[in-house]
């Protein structure tokens, strides 16, 4: 707390007094030891009611400003953990859309394995086509000849049993 003395009596010290080339302490001191010391405190006082002026607007805008750094960091230290929640948010995010992908990839790759397999299964089966089937019965038995194979893309079996 900032003590402003009386700008009347200031006045009257630094009129009277501090301009007075006798009132200084070592003089006073000649006199009486008393007096030092009462001369030492006018002059410490008037010190002070100078020094106090010029502080005490700084301390006024110190206090100030401390005041909206306490409200501002309060709004930081808010907003720092909405974000830390955003960011915890957005990892759990992040890691189910991950592992969304990885099923996706998988079940991508189980259709794709069972749609190649079905289809090598059928070309194979589809490898050659026969062109005439002669059925006959050979000693009470069924018995089938091929008389001819195609391949795939048109060239003719060698063997006709081949297919």
């Amino acid at each position: 707390m900032c003590l402003y003395l009386q700008a009347a009596y200031m006045a009257k010290i630094r009129k009277e007094y501090t301009t007075n080339p006798e009132f200084d302490p070592t003089k006073v001191a000649k006199a009486s030891s008393a007096a030092e010391g009462l001369c030492k405190w006018v002059l410490a006082m008037e010190i002070y009611d100078r020094v106090v002026k010029i502080v005490a607007p700084k301390k006024i805008k110190l206090a100030k400003a401390e005041a909206d750094l306490a409200a501002t960091m309060q709004q930081l230290d808010t907003k720092r953990a909405e974000l830390k929640e955003i960011e915890e948010r957005l990892a759990a995010l992040q890691e189910t859309f991950q592992n969304m992908v990885d099923e996706k990839d998988k079940l991508e790759f189980q259709v794709m394995s069972r749609f190649i397999s079905d289809k090598t299964s059928h070309a194979d089966k589809l490898h050659c086509m026969c062109a005439a089937l002669l059925v006959f019965f050979v000693d009470g038995g069924l018995r089938v000849s091929v008389v001819a194979c195609v391949r795939r893309g048109g060239s003719v079996c060698e063997e006709a049993g081949a297919c």
